[in-house]
């Protein structure tokens, strides 16, 4: 996910401890999110909405708010991730803003 992001020149930090993954996009460069009020202060709550909203068309759900995280498991395969990873990049790719 992060490849993909830095392809696309989208700011963005992802924190993950195991399987369980933030996906934040910001307004630009930050060092990380420690609290509420650093999500608040740095994320771009409409151009991530927007880049959901593309995700899920394409048949890849994941929750619609930046304070919710991802979650890997065993039942996801190897094709899953790259189906996934796949439509991520097409949806950026045509991300506006």
């Amino acid at each position: 996910m992060h490849d993909v992001l830095d392809r696309a020149k989208v700011p963005h930090l992802i924190q993950n401890v195991g399987p369980m993954i933030s996906i934040f996009l910001t307004t630009g460069p930050i060092d990380g999110i420690h609290e509420y009020r650093d999500v608040r202060r740095y994320c771009d709550f409409a151009k991530y909405i927007r880049l959901q909203h593309k995700v899920q068309r394409s048949g890849v759900y994941y929750h619609p708010n930046q304070f919710e995280p991802l979650f890997l498991s065993t039942a996801h395969t190897s094709e899953d991730i790259s189906l996934a990873l796949d439509r991520l990049e097409q949806a950026v790719a045509g991300l506006d803003g």
